[in-house]
């Protein structure tokens, strides 16, 4: 008896409690739908993607930017040698100039590219100067670089001199292929500002901009970013992170807490269904249940249908299990409304967020996402299987 009353109050409990998860789903579905109708959502996070890339590789798109500033001002200013002519050179001079075709073939044979023979000393387009051997070495340099960032091999000037612009180009397509007015918006910003420090300092500008913006949940202006301090150091909480956190995090706590209540609830039966003993029960709004009075009581209507029902009377047994069919409906309806509540709001705005064109989902949080709503669907069902279990169960109160 003690159990089943024990098992009341913790049902009753977790009921109590559910106020707060009720709270905590429409305020997680509320914060959803809030970003993906705030438009600037994907710029915020297009930013932050691009700038945490070029801070990564800061010194890769610096080398980028240096090499391909080199190849522009070779193509612009035609880079030649006038001590290039071999005519009245000494056999010194010729010797220097032999040794370092040597160098050139060293570099060429790297490349691909044809050695240089003796015989081409005596011609002035083949003959060896320190400018075509430091722009065969950028050459190498700059091909290098493009096979660490995974972009094809160059081995002319002008593609060259176009590796940084194609590299912010293909950064900008990566992050904001979906969105054709942010791609054209970074694009012209990158043309105002080619280098990559303004570029990166026009990023900055437009994420803090971005970031001072507010969103409305339930009606009320809330910003997008939560300043917070702990000792000397300051930083923010983003809402977006926020919401990619709670859509990890909350679906777990979800499938504890539907399975706290449902076993606990299916315990409080299963000692119900045991005992058939109504008055033990902890009077909770789920303990509703069909009875008649006391066996004691001999005179009131209810005991004259307990009479009726024990000598086999089939109209009033039925009126009693339609009764409690109703009584297990309105449980049921209790019950699993609560859950639905609980649930489906909250999912619902997660799957608005990873269905959304600028969604960031990864793979492990939709997985995580799927299986706790899985579970969760089980449990309401696990929900009502227990209070099935006493459908057409009607008692009487024997004090």
């Amino acid at each position: 008896m003690e159990k089943l009353y024990e098992l009341g109050k913790r049902v009753e409990r977790l009921l109590y409690s559910s106020v707060f998860v009720v709270l905590a789903s429409f305020i997680l579905y509320s914060l959803s739908m809030a970003i993906i109708q705030d438009f600037k959502k994907s710029k915020l996070d297009i930013y932050n993607q691009i700038s945490t890339e070029l801070t990564s590789n800061y010194s890769a798109y610096q080398e980028a930017e240096e090499l391909s500033y080199y190849f522009y001002q070779y193509l612009r200013k035609g880079i030649s040698d006038p001590s290039s002519n071999v005519e009245g050179k000494t056999k010194e001079e010729l010797q220097t100039i032999k040794a370092d075709m040597e160098k050139e073939n060293i570099v060429r044979v790297r490349l691909n590219l044809p050695k240089l023979t003796q015989a081409a000393i005596g011609y002035d387009e083949n003959v060896f100067n320190t400018q075509k051997l430091q722009r065969l070495t950028k050459f190498l340099d700059i091909n290098e670089l493009r096979s660490k960032l995974h972009i094809e091999k160059v081995n002319d000037d002008l593609s060259a001199s176009e590796t940084f612009q194609k590299l912010i180009g293909r950064l900008i397509l990566k992050y904001a292929s979906k969105d054709y007015d942010l791609r054209a918006y970074l694009i012209k910003g990158f043309k105002e500002n080619p280098d990559l420090k303004s570029f990166s300092s026009m990023l900055a500008k437009d994420s803090a901009e971005i970031g001072n913006i507010k969103i409305r949940i339930f009606d009320v202006e809330a910003p997008m970013q939560f300043p917070f301090s702990l000792g000397e150091m300051k930083s923010n909480i983003s809402l977006y992170n926020v919401q990619k956190m709670g859509m990890t995090i909350y679906p777990v706590f979800l499938v504890f807490w539907l399975g706290s209540l449902c076993m606990t609830r299916n315990r409080e039966i299963y000692f119900l269904i045991k005992t058939k003993m109504v008055p033990y029960t902890y009077p909770h709004i789920l303990n509703i249940f069909q009875f008649s009075g006391s066996m004691e009581d001999r005179k009131s209507q209810s005991n004259h249908d307990l009479n009726l029902i024990l000598m086999g009377g089939d109209k009033v047994i039925k009126k009693h299990e339609l009764l409690a069919s109703l009584l297990f409906l309105c449980r049921t309806f209790i019950g699993c409304g609560l859950l639905l509540v609980i649930t489906m709001p909250v999912y619902w705005g997660f799957a608005n967020v990873i269905f959304s064109s600028y969604s960031q989902a990864g793979f492990t949080q939709v997985t995580i996402l799927i299986i706790c709503f899985l579970v969760n669907v089980l449990q309401i069902i696990f929900f009502g299987y227990s209070e099935a279990k006493v459908m057409r169960n009607y008692f009487y109160l024997n004090t």
